[in-house]
C-alpha cells in the first residue's frame, strides 16, 4: 500500500494509532505541570523526553512522510483536568509545529463545540454548531484535535486519504478530476485579511512544486459563497463544477476511516493529504457537553511541503520560512490568542 494514497479499508489500525504508556503519559503531565499559568499564546517550545519524544518523532513523520493520520488514545481527562490536558495537547503540538491562529479571534488554541451559532447562516463556521461538517480541510499545514468530552450521540469523526480520492478521480471519471483543479469561489466568512476581498478563488486539486498533488476543500465555503457573494463578482457554480464535487464527496465517503473520538483521544491529520468530517451530533435536552480542542500547526520549515504559489491567497504566504508562519487566519488589529476555557 502507498502511504500516501490509502483506502480506509486496508490501513492498518497499528500504522496510526497509539496507547499512550505510563511512561509517556508520566512525561506528558510533567511538561503540562510546567505550563501551568503560562499565557499559552506565549509558548513557543515546551521539550519532551524518553519514548514521547521519540513517539512524536514518529507522528510527525507518519504525518508529514506517510499516511497523513495518527491517533493518540488514553490522555486521562477526569484524573487531569482541563486545564492540565490543554496544556499537555498544547505541549504535544509544539513538537509537531508552530501554532496559527484559527479565527478572526485569532484563537490559537480553538474550542470546537455548539455554542448556539446558526448552521443555516452562510457565514457560520459549522465547528461552532451541532451540524454536521463535509469534507474539508483547515487552512493550516496540520490539524490537532483533542476530545475532551463527547456528544451523548453522534459526532464521529471522518478521515480520508485525498490524494487517493483525486487518483480514484482520475481513473474513473476523469472530466470531473480536470474539473476539480480549475478554481473554485470561497467565501472567507468575514474573516478578511488586510487587502483582500470577501472571496478567494481555489482549485479543489493543485499539483505543487515537485509534482505533488495536494488539497484545499471545504465545500461549505465553496456553497457560502453561491449564496452570500454572487453579488460581489463571484461566479456561478456550473452543473459540471458541482457534479465534480458530489463526485469527490462520493469517493471520499467510500474511501474513509471513521472513529469516535472519546475523552483522551487526540488526532493529527495532515491537510495537504487528507481531508476529514464531521457526523451531526446531539446531547441530553439543557446540556451541551461536546467539547474538543483544536491546533493548527506550521511544520518545522525544513519539513514543510512546498505549496502551489496560489495557496497564497488563503495561507498568506506559502514560504517553509514564513514568519508569520504560514497558515491560518490573520485580520487586521487582532493579537493572537490562546483562550484555556471559553
Amino acid at each position: 500500500m502507498d502511504a500516501s494514497s490509502w483506502h480506509g479499508a486496508n490501513l492498518p489500525p497499528q500504522r496510526w494509532q497509539h496507547v499512550l504508556t505510563t511512561e509517556q503519559l508520566a512525561e506528558l503531565g510533567r511538561v503540562a505541570d510546567t505550563l501551568k499559568g503560562c499565557n499559552l499564546a506565549t509558548v513557543t517550545d515546551a521539550p519532551l523526553s524518553g519514548s514521547l519524544a521519540e513517539l512524536m518523532r514518529l507522528v510527525r513523520s507518519e504525518l508529514l512522510s506517510g499516511c497523513g493520520l495518527a491517533l493518540l488514545r488514553g490522555m486521562p481527562v477526569v484524573e487531569w483536568g482541563v486545564p492540565r490536558c490543554t496544556a499537555a495537547f498544547y505541549a504535544l503540538g509544539l513538537a509537531l509545529g508552530s501554532p496559527v491562529p484559527q479565527n478572526a479571534a485569532g484563537h490559537l488554541l480553538g474550542h470546537v463545540r455548539d455554542n448556539g451559532s446558526d448552521p443555516a447562516k452562510p457565514e457560520t463556521r459549522l465547528y461552532t454548531t451541532a451540524a454536521a461538517q463535509p469534507w474539508h480541510t483547515d487552512s493550516a499545514d496540520l490539524v490537532g484535535l483533542c476530545c475532551l468530552r463527547q456528544s451523548d450521540s453522534g459526532g464521529a469523526s471522518r478521515v480520508c486519504c485525498s490524494t487517493a480520492v483525486y487518483a480514484h478521480l482520475v481513473a474513473t471519471q476523469p472530466a470531473h478530476a480536470a474539473q476539480l483543479m480549475q478554481p473554485f469561489a470561497w467565501d472567507r466568512k468575514g474573516e478578511i485579511p488586510a487587502g483582500c476581498e470577501p472571496w478567494f478563488p481555489m482549485p479543489v486539486f493543485t499539483t505543487a512544486p515537485g509534482g505533488r498533488v495536494v488539497s484545499m476543500y471545504d465545500r461549505s465555503f465553496i456553497t457560502a459563497a453561491q449564496t452570500r457573494l454572487r453579488g460581489a463578482g463571484v461566479p456561478a457554480l456550473t452543473a459540471s463544477q458541482a457534479a465534480a464535487l458530489d463526485s469527490a464527496d462520493t469517493a471520499a465517503d467510500a474511501l474513509a476511516v471513521s472513529m469516535r473520538l472519546q475523552p483522551g483521544d487526540i488526532q493529527w491529520l495532515h491537510s495537504h493529504t487528507t481531508w476529514h468530517a464531521r457526523d451531526a451530533f446531539a446531547d441530553d435536552a439543557g446540556r451541551s457537553q461536546r467539547h474538543l480542542l483544536r491546533l493548527w500547526l506550521a511544520p518545522p520549515a525544513d519539513l514543510a511541503w512546498p505549496l502551489p504559489a496560489g495557496f497564497a491567497v488563503r495561507y498568506g504566504s506559502v514560504a517553509a520560512d514564513a514568519q508569520p508562519p504560514r497558515g491560518g487566519i490573520r485580520v487586521p488589529g487582532v493579537v493572537p490568542c490562546a483562550p484555556v476555557e471559553e
